[in-house]
């Protein structure tokens, strides 16, 4: 239900009420109504809702994101492109703007991209990844099977900005789970 969903959230950020109707220029009895299920939010309140706990439409409304299921069954969830664009782009500290003008689109669609809102078309997103100076493999990682290996090496680069007591635990934890997987996988055959 959308009401618990939207009281969840806001617990789940230590806000109250009061919190989230100041932000959103409404009233604590209009936040509290949506909560209890009494009455449902218009589009553009649910637009502004899903923006200010950071989540997508879908997510907030329990829709599955578009996806496409390839030949061999693996499937493409497209929402999780925008969200590999913007933490490519945060992680590169370029701003949207920049991006949007290299990619010949607005700072909102990018935006609605990065969230999940919005899918762009086959060209916007290669627009996007050169603007970026993204391989597809990478923009892709999350879902392709042939892009593992980009990903890993992806991960690879992260560890070494970790405390080095941290870089042990994550490097223990990744072994532990892949020798867990290798005899899970021994066992099923």
């Amino acid at each position: 239900m959308l009401g618990d969903k939207l009281k969840s959230y806001r617990l789940s950020r230590h806000l109250t009420q009061d919190d989230v109707a100041t932000a959103l220029n409404l009233t604590i009895r209009r936040i509290s109504s949506y909560e209890s299920g009494e009455a449902e939010p218009d589009l553009y309140t649910l637009a502004d809702l899903a923006d200010f706990y950071e989540i997508s439409l879908d997510d907030l409304m329990d829709r599955q994101s578009p996806s496409v299921t390839d030949a061999d069954g693996y499937s493409l969830s497209l929402a999780k492109f925008g969200d590999r664009i913007r933490r490519f782009r945060e992680e590169k500290a370029i701003p949207p703007k920049t991006i949007a003008d290299r990619a010949h689109i607005s700072v909102q669609y990018l935006s609605a991209i990065e969230k999940g809102f919005r899918i762009p078309e086959f060209d916007t997103a290669i627009e996007l990844m050169n603007a970026l100076g993204m391989s597809a493999d990478f923009a892709l990682a999350d879902n392709l099977v042939a892009a593992h290996t980009t990903r890993a090496r992806y991960l690879e680069t992260l560890i070494p900005s970790l405390r080095p007591t941290n870089q042990r635990i994550m490097l223990d934890t990744i072994e532990s789970v892949f020798r867990t997987l290798a005899e899970i996988e021994k066992a099923g055959q």
